[in-house]
């Protein structure tokens, strides 16, 4: 399967990019849906900006949501199959 860097976000600010992830990732959002993803998370980011730390991030899934503070990671790539 074929992978690529896919911009998350088409504005001229936006350095984030889903790495290695398979082409047909992007299709499974339209526009539309990207639209209204980037406005809901804006508020979100503004949050942490503003009450936490830049290790703080917020996962949300169906159930609801969670702020978690990072004390320590550790990334490796060392086991990854090919």
């Amino acid at each position: 399967m074929t992978t690529r860097p896919l911009p998350v976000s088409r504005n001229s600010q936006s350095v984030f990019f889903l790495v290695g992830l398979p082409i047909s990732v992007k299709a499974r959002m339209t526009e539309k849906q990207i639209e209204e993803f980037e406005a809901l998370a804006k508020p979100l980011v503004e949050w942490i900006n503003a009450n936490k730390n830049p290790h703080t991030k917020i996962v949300v899934d169906c159930m609801g949501a969670e702020v978690v503070d990072g004390c320590y990671g550790f990334h490796t790539d060392e086991y990854v199959k090919d």
